[in-house]
């Protein structure tokens, strides 16, 4: 639905976002920092111009983001935007969660400070969970936040990488599994290459390791490949991969199985288990400020987890 709501968009829009009969050209070359503003500015102006853009880097147009793992995965493009994202995430009949119904409703928010530091808010919002049992419960999830650098920002190959901290705070609720320890701290890498003028790969890797013994340490891959249609639409494919390097004190029963980033997870003899995920999906960029995607995610290994399907649509609003 939400792949269609796109089409109509961009139908109704007009024009693609830029031609689609050749490759853009390559954006001017520039300083890291290159903000437009008038000699006749005074110093401090030109200083606080230059330090300060809170605009979107622009000279990657054709690039989109990942989808999957939308709490640690991470665009390594420096950018202004909120983005609105919706996830259904169901659990195995034959697991401890019984076929539970998971949902969350999150906004985040990206700002650029320049074309290299970037400061974000993630993981805010609201989250769901129907059991056959136990009924529904409700809460809010954690709140996260942190910070992201671009290292190499190479405009005329595309090519970029990012590091970047996050820090996911015990602000949610224990009815919907946000709360088991005094948090966590994330370091990540993010990077993104174009090539044959179309099509784009995104990497990231990162560890989460807890704040107290509560928690689990999680380490984190993903792939993500796309190609760029028609100068809007972007079928895309990711493949996360997740490993428990230690386990929690177990606030959560041993047969739960293993989590991945969707929670915090606590859960004793799960420590050096893995877990494989392939998600595909679609984006539109219906104009140069706004996207829509959909994706759908399953896991590839039989490892005893708490996660069957999984499906995500986002909306991003881009300054």
């Amino acid at each position: 639905m939400v792949a269609l709501l796109a089409l109509c968009i961009c139908l109704i829009d007009g024009a693609p976002p830029y031609t689609v009969d050749q490759p853009p050209p390559v954006p001017t070359l520039s300083p890291d920092n290159d903000i437009l503003v008038s000699k006749d500015d005074g110093g401090f102006n030109v200083f606080l111009g230059t330090l300060l853009s809170f605009g979107s880097d622009t000279s990657f147009p054709r690039f989109v983001g990942p989808s999957s793992n939308p709490w640690l995965a991470k665009d390594p493009r420096s950018l202004t935007e909120g983005r609105i994202l919706g996830v259904l995430n169901w659990s195995p009949t034959d697991q401890a969660q019984e076929g539970k119904l998971a949902q969350q409703y999150l906004v985040q928010a990206r700002i650029a400070l320049n074309k290299r530091w970037q400061v974000f808010l993630d993981k805010a919002g609201y989250d769901l969970i129907d059991s056959p049992d136990a009924g529904r419960r409700d809460g809010w999830s954690n709140l996260a936040v942190g910070g992201k650098y671009v290292v190499i920002r190479d405009v005329e190959h595309q090519f970029l990488l990012s590091i970047g901290a996050q820090y996911e705070g015990p602000t949610g609720e224990a009815s919907v599994y946000q709360r088991p320890s005094d948090g966590s701290v994330t370091g990540f890498l993010s990077v993104g290459q174009e090539f044959w003028c179309f099509w784009h790969l995104l990497g990231n890797v990162g560890v989460r390791a807890p704040l107290s013994s509560e928690g689990s340490t999680l380490f984190y891959s993903q792939l993500h490949i796309d190609r760029e249609c028609w100068g809007w639409l972007y079928p895309l494919v990711e493949v996360n991969y997740y490993r428990m390097l230690s386990d929690g004190r177990g606030v959560y029963p041993n047969n739960f199985g293993q989590g991945d980033a969707f929670i915090d997870w606590s859960a004793q003899g799960t420590v050096g288990s893995d877990l494989v995920t392939v998600a595909v999906g679609i984006k539109a960029k219906c104009t140069r400020n706004t996207e829509l995607g959909i994706t759908y995610e399953r896991p590839l290994t039989d490892t005893p987890r708490v996660l069957e399907h999984r499906v995500i649509a986002e909306f991003i609003l881009r300054y």
